[in-house]
């Protein structure tokens, strides 16, 4: 009983400076200047002027175009995989919405209200 007793002291006390000296590494890693973190944030949406929203648009749609020409290229050479098959999939249906919206003048699809419907009322 005594051994057993012995053994799970000497096992949490393991547990214990195992926490202890990861907390250590973690303060002792290498950690990016305070410029470059604040570089990769970007502001929230909704704190965005229109011109800023305006190339973010603009520059997603770019994105979005050379990565599906890109996994194109690789269909047509036979090189897709499955996740690419499926990202391919996704990134056609949302062109074509882009596409659908444009020509029609309106947004790709409809946004959902903030304020709750409300219901119709019965007929008497």
């Amino acid at each position: 009983m005594k051994k057993q007793i012995l053994m799970g002291l000497a096992s949490l006390m393991l547990i214990g400076t195992a926490g202890i000296r990861a907390a250590e590494n973690k303060e002792s890693a290498p950690k990016p200047p305070a410029g470059e973190q604040a570089d990769r944030k970007k502001p929230a949406p909704e704190n965005l002027t229109p011109e800023e929203r305006a190339k973010r648009r603009k520059e997603a749609i770019e994105k979005r175009d050379a990565r599906l020409k890109e996994l194109r290229d690789k269909k047509a050479a036979g090189t897709l995989n499955d996740v690419e098959k499926r990202q391919l999939e996704r990134l056609e249906q949302q062109a074509d919405r882009a596409k659908r919206a444009k020509s029609e003048g309106g947004p790709a699809r409809p946004r959902k209200s903030k304020q709750p419907e409300t219901p119709a009322q019965p007929a008497q």
